[in-house]
């Protein structure tokens, strides 16, 4: 967004819309949430007609009843405008609070005389299609309205240093989070220098904090650095007078909020850090989800991987699936299927290939992918394209070599690029899908798979999986980072 400086005050001038991002925001939300709720309530209808053959207006009473209830209950969860919220979470308080106020009228449905026409079929086919119409609604919404300039409330940074510089690109690359940074003094192209001359003007203007009101300014997100800590004191006391939230990013960034609870040992504040996959009932969870999906998907997508099979038999001479050895949980090899989608003497041409180009060995080096890879055939492009190469992995879930998500499976000569995190590597099971695949994938450093796989482990949650799932589908018919 470019921005237009008030040259007597030193200040940024911000459009209107994004002094009241807040507002518009919520609304486009709460817009989102309506649209979804009349799909969901049309195909009740249409479902209600199927199975009975007549339009009942206790139907449309029932609809109406649980989505101002559900609206009510969004509000009060803090849904709207839900600037900040993790996808994990909103899909986590989307699934749990629609789950409970479809239990809420179905239960007060029975007790109160005037509710006794309400359709408790209604309400469940209701409840049944809503779970997974709003958290589409909403992430479309936040995607197609992120990628203006308009969405993103205003808030300042309070830092300096490669911290400050990495969460400044973080907010720039999840712009669905809702969080706009305004860098004071943003002449300099340099986006570390920016963010060091943006502390200096916030330490002047906290004398004047009427100015932040001015700009519409509600939320400053205070992070470590060179900032004095007296400065930052005084901005976490400003809470309520100045700034409706104050939120504060500590040093390690390889935490998260779904595996860390905050911690009041008699007035010293701690983090206490929770492995969640550690626990046995939490895995056995896991896993059960695992063969429940696998079992149901892998029966109505069996005709689609026979005609796959079909289609790389009569392309390209050699077997249909390709197994590769790969590290599993504890360091245990594996098999890993795959449908095959290169030529026969792939390693050959591979070898041939990084000793001919410099170019392509110093790819390989960095992300271990060629995006221009010389092995793969067509009918092999196309499946990588839409990741359908890996499908015969659902047998490896059935085995439980591999979960439905988790770090990808990795080879042997990869191990050492984990360093000190590899015990959380090998601590759980590798995954068909993971937060790497829906995170940019191959467009990503090894670095950053890196990163993404530690994260998961430690935060993980039955929500995130889900959440992954859900976004993999998107990310599969958008094939990004996918080659």
């Amino acid at each position: 967004m470019r921005i237009e400086f008030d040259h007597n005050i030193n200040l940024p001038v911000l459009p209107w819309y994004k002094r009241h991002a807040r507002f518009w925001m919520g609304c486009a939300l709460f817009l989102a949430d309506v649209l979804g709720f009349t799909m969901a309530g049309l195909l009740v209808r249409w479902t209600r007609y199927l199975l009975q053959h007549n339009w009942d207006t206790s139907t449309l009473e029932t609809i109406y009843l649980a989505s101002l209830f559900s609206v009510i209950s969004f509000i009060l969860r803090g849904l709207y405008p839900g600037i900040g919220i993790s996808p994990v979470s909103e899909l986590r308080t989307l699934t749990i609070t629609t789950s409970i106020v479809a239990l809420a009228l179905s239960s007060t449905s029975l007790y109160i005389p005037s509710l006794a026409h309400f359709s408790r079929m209604s309400q469940g086919l209701f409840w049944l299609f809503g779970l997974p119409i709003l958290p589409i609604f909403r992430i479309g919404t936040r995607y197609l309205l992120s990628r203006s300039p308009a969405w993103g409330e205003p808030v300042i940074l309070l830092g300096s240093g490669e911290r400050t510089q990495f969460l400044y690109e973080h907010l720039f690359y999840r712009r669905m989070l809702g969080f706009d940074p305004v860098l004071i003094s943003m002449e300099s192209e340099s986006v570390k220098d920016a963010i060091e001359k943006s502390g200096e003007n916030i330490l002047k203007l906290l004398e004047h904090p009427q100015v932040f009101h001015k700009m519409g300014i509600k939320t400053a997100i205070v992070t470590s650095g060179t900032i004095p800590e007296p400065t930052r004191t005084r901005l976490l006391h400003m809470q309520g007078s100045v700034f409706e939230r104050i939120i504060k990013v500590p040093d390690q960034h390889d935490l998260g909020s779904l595996g860390v609870s905050t911690l009041d040992m008699d007035g010293v504040f701690a983090f206490e850090v929770h492995q969640n996959l550690g626990s046995f009932s939490r895995r056995f969870s896991k896993r059960l989800l695992d063969l429940i999906l696998t079992i149901v998907g892998g029966i109505l997508i069996m005709p689609f991987i026979l005609l796959i099979a079909w289609a790389i038999h009569q392309s390209s001479p050699g077997e249909i699936f390709y197994k590769h050895t790969r590290i599993g949980k504890g360091g245990k090899p594996f098999k890993a299927w795959k449908f095959r989608t290169m030529i026969s003497n792939a390693d050959e041409a591979l070898e041939k290939t990084l000793s001919e180009n410099a170019d392509l060995r110093s790819e390989w080096e960095i992300t271990q992918k060629l995006k221009n890879d010389p092995r793969i055939t067509p009918i092999g492009r196309f499946l990588r394209k839409f990741s359908l190469d890996e499908l015969p992995q659902l047998w490896n879930v059935l085995r439980g070599e591999m979960s439905l998500v988790g770090p990808r499976p990795c080879v042997e000569n990869q191990l050492p690029f984990y360093g000190s995190d590899l015990d959380l590597y090998l601590a759980v099971l590798p995954g068909l899908t993971g937060l790497w695949q829906v995170s940019g994938r191959n467009n990503t450093s090894y670095a950053e798979r890196v990163r993404l796989d530690s994260y998961y482990v430690r935060n993980w949650s039955t929500w995130m999986d889900l959440w992954i799932l859900f976004k993999t589908i998107w990310v599969v018919l958008k094939h990004d980072g996918a080659y």
